[in-house]
């Protein structure tokens, strides 16, 4: 599965996850959070994953594709995660894109059903105010039959507890996780962290013993 975790801040946290089988990384540019980075920090964060196959992901809410493409190319990233399909069409053929969407329930994924291009999806919980980190799940029982759930990543509120229950409604192509691995906005906890993984291999180790 691929597994995203969000809101790096700190190099010692990104190393810790790094020792995990990680997928992406992911750092925010999202003025108004508390895990907001600047380009030339997520720079300096991200050459802790220098050989490790992480993906660095930048997470970008504004609607200029230019500025967006020239801050990856800056920060180093590999993927730009952007909310606006406009942005997401002109960034096609500059760097790889992740689609994100903000969903309440089944309604919104309905209207998802015709997306265009093949770009990953993440699906995070709306909010009004935040853009993901809300430590707040949607409705996954309304992603069953949902024709992109092998290019969803599901985001919102998943943590070690709950995302077991995820994935017995639903198998995503991913998943990705800030608040459920952090003791505060942008500190991440290696327990919490080691906790989701650890769960992660008992849940597919479950699935494949049926």
């Amino acid at each position: 599965m691929f597994v995203k975790l969000c809101g790096f801040t700190r190099e010692g946290d990104l190393a810790a996850a790094a020792e995990f089988p990680l997928s992406a990384a992911g750092f925010v540019f999202h003025e108004a959070s508390p895990r907001l980075v600047s380009v030339e920090r997520a720079l300096s964060l991200g050459r802790v994953l220098d050989g490790t196959g992480v993906l660095r992901v930048g997470v970008f809410t504004g609607r200029d594709a230019d500025a967006i493409a020239r801050a990856a190319e800056v920060a180093r990233l590999d993927c730009a995660q952007v909310y606006d399909p406009f942005v997401v069409e002109r960034l096609r053929g500059r760097i790889r894109v992740i689609a994100a969407c903000r969903v309440s329930g089944t309604e919104d994924i309905k209207a998802l059903t015709a997306v265009p291009g093949d770009e990953l999806l993440l699906l995070d919980r709306f909010d009004s105010r935040r853009y993901g980190g809300t430590g707040k799940t949607f409705d996954w029982k309304a992603l069953c039959g949902f024709p992109h759930i092998d290019r969803a990543i599901v985001a919102g509120g998943i943590n070690a507890a709950n995302v077991g229950m995820l994935l017995a409604a639903v198998r995503p192509f991913g998943i990705d996780v800030s608040s459920g691995i952090e003791d505060a906005p942008g500190i991440k906890s290696k327990e919490k962290i080691m906790n989701l993984f650890n769960t992660l291999r008992e849940v597919h180790n479950e699935i494949h013993a049926r």
